[in-house]
């Protein structure tokens, strides 16, 4: 390990798959609260890695108030986060849901130049939604 820390960045990319290797086994060795200590302690800046579900109950997210639910036309009530940067004068909405498959086809295609027949066989022979 010595060595490799040692690297350059050029040595660091001819060596990725030793690195990649030796952080993948030294990561098995302990639990995110244990890796999270030690990086802390070292004043390495660090953060878990969440799956979508996960991030919801970040204290960060929850401090901030970043999740809000909304009714979705086809899914039911979903979870969603805001958006990430918050400014003092002025709000985003939260009032619509992510956009269904399909819903936006019409006008970006038409504002792409297509026409309406282009747009029908496109359609007609579902290479578009």
């Amino acid at each position: 390990m010595g060595e490799l820390a040692k690297l350059d960045i050029f040595g660091r990319v001819e060596k990725r798959e030793a690195i990649i290797t030796l952080l993948k086994n030294s990561f098995l060795t302990k639990n995110l609260v244990e890796w999270m200590a030690i990086l802390n302690d070292a004043d390495i800046p660090c953060g878990p890695v969440y799956t979508i579900e996960e991030s919801y109950s970040d204290p960060q997210i929850t401090y901030r108030e970043s999740v809000f639910e909304i009714n979705h036309p086809t899914e039911g009530k979903i979870k969603l986060r805001s958006f990430p940067v918050i400014f003092s004068e002025s709000t985003t909405k939260k009032d619509f849901s992510p956009p269904t498959l399909g819903m936006h086809t019409l006008e970006i295609l038409q504002s792409l130049g297509y026409t309406e027949e282009e747009i029908l066989r496109l359609t007609k022979e579902k290479i578009v939604r």
